[in-house]
C-alpha cells in the first residue's frame, strides 16, 4: 500500500536513531541500492545516496536522548529559528546540497520528532518529505512548501489524538500484533522523561538515553509492519 522510495524513506528512519558505525551500508529498494554515505551523516542524520548518483535521502533522527527531550518545549513554545536541533539539522542540509549540486531528487525523511524536523528543514529548501508518525503541535502553524509532503501516521497511533491530521496519510491498524504495537508504544516516553527529571546522575542520564532510543527505534519499525499491510 506504499511505494518503493516510502519504503526507503522508512528504512531510513529507521537506521538513523542506530550508532553511526551501526547503520547498513545499503538500504534495499525496488530499483535502485541506497548507499549509505558515512562522511555526510552525523549523530542527528543518516545519508543514503542512490545508486544512480541522481538521488539523496536524509533521514532525521527523533527523540533519543535527554537532550533531544528537552528540545520539545523548544518546539511547543519558541520560534523555529530558536531551536537548535531545527536549526543545526537545517545547517547540516544546506551543506549537503552545497557539497553535492548534481544531485538531482532531495527527500528528507524521520520518525517522530525527525517528522517534525524533516518537514522544517523540506519547508526551507523546498525539497520533498516523505515522515512517520509526525505529532501535530497545536501551537505552530506547519511550514509552508510547494512540494507536497507525504505524512504517514498509524491509525490509532497516540501523536495524532492532539490537533489537527488533516493532510496525514492514515495507515489502518491491521491484525498483527506488530501493527498494533506502533499505535501504543508512545507513553512510555512520557514516563521515562519523568523518571529522567527525578533521577540525577550521569548512569541513569545514559540509561534513560539509551532506553529512549531503543523505543524509539522499536516504533518506527513497528511501522513497517502496517506500512506492508
Amino acid at each position: 500500500m506504499s511505494s518503493a522510495i516510502t519504503q526507503v524513506c522508512l528504512e531510513a528512519s529507521t537506521d538513523v536513531y542506530l550508532p553511526r558505525h551501526s547503520r547498513r551500508r545499503m538500504l534495499p529498494g525496488s530499483h535502485d541500492s541506497w548507499l549509505y554515505v558515512s562522511a555526510d551523516s552525523n549523530d542527528t542524520t543518516a545519508v543514503y545516496k542512490s545508486s544512480t548518483a541522481l538521488d539523496m535521502i536524509v533521514a532525521f533522527r527523533g527523540t533519543s536522548n535527554l537532550r533531544d527531550v528537552m528540545q520539545w518545549g523548544n518546539i511547543a513554545f519558541r520560534s523555529d529559528d530558536r531551536v537548535s536541533r531545527y536549526q543545526e539539522d537545517l545547517a547540516h542540509f544546506e551543506r549537503l546540497r552545497r557539497r553535492h549540486p548534481a544531485i538531482r531528487n532531495w527527500i528528507c525523511t524521520g520518525h517522530s520528532m525527525g517528522a517534525l524536523i524533516a518537514r522544517y528543514v523540506a519547508g526551507k529548501t523546498h525539497t520533498k518529505a516523505i515522515v512517520f508518525a509526525e505529532p501535530v503541535i497545536p501551537t505552530k502553524k506547519q511550514p509552508d512548501n510547494p512540494v507536497p509532503t507525504e505524512s504517514y501516521m498509524v491509525e490509532g497511533d497516540i501523536v495524532g489524538k492532539v490537533g489537527s491530521t488533516h493532510d496525514r496519510i492514515l495507515l489502518p491498524k491491521q491484525s498483527s500484533s506488530a501493527c498494533k504495537r506502533a499505535a501504543s508504544a508512545g507513553p512510555v516516553s512520557t514516563a521515562l522523561t519523568a523518571l529522567a527529571a527525578v533521577t540525577a546522575g550521569p548512569v541513569a542520564a545514559a540509561a534513560v538515553n539509551r532506553t529512549l532510543s531503543a523505543l524509539a527505534a522499536h516504533k518506527v519499525n513497528t511501522y513497517r509492519a502496517c506500512l506492508n499491510e
